[in-house]
């Protein structure tokens, strides 16, 4: 929901465009002049150029490099994705119904997820 337009706002407004300054003319031959002193400006060497691309380079190796480590780093193994399935596996009928009443599960097979789920409650 807005709120309405202030009045103070409004008066503020139509004061500052009563009072605005007239921006100065331009100079006809302004183009003419910057278009000069670009002229006169020799161009960038080679060397200039040149001297960026080892620090860039060095860079870029540092930025792959920190990139790889940190993927690499943040990849779960198949090993761990393995042991939470198994912990997830062992701990699932604990929870839902205790030691006494626990079944075997199988998980070597694809199907032990269906098994869980066509458990009696």
């Amino acid at each position: 929901m807005t709120l309405p337009p202030n009045q103070d706002d409004d008066l503020l407004v139509d004061f500052v465009r009563r009072h605005r300054p007239e921006p100065p003319a331009a100079d006809p031959n302004l183009e003419a002049q910057i278009m000069a002193a670009i002229a006169v400006e020799p161009p960038m060497s080679v060397v200039r150029r040149r001297r960026w691309f080892i620090p860039a380079l060095a860079a870029s190796v540092l930025l792959l490099g920190g990139g790889w480590v940190v993927w690499r780093s943040t990849l779960p193994s198949w090993q761990t994705a393995s042991d939470v399935d198994d912990f997830v596996a062992e701990t699932w009928y604990a929870s839902a119904y205790g030691d006494e009443a626990r079944l075997p599960l199988d998980t070597a097979q694809f199907d032990w997820l269906v098994s869980v789920y066509a458990t009696p409650y």
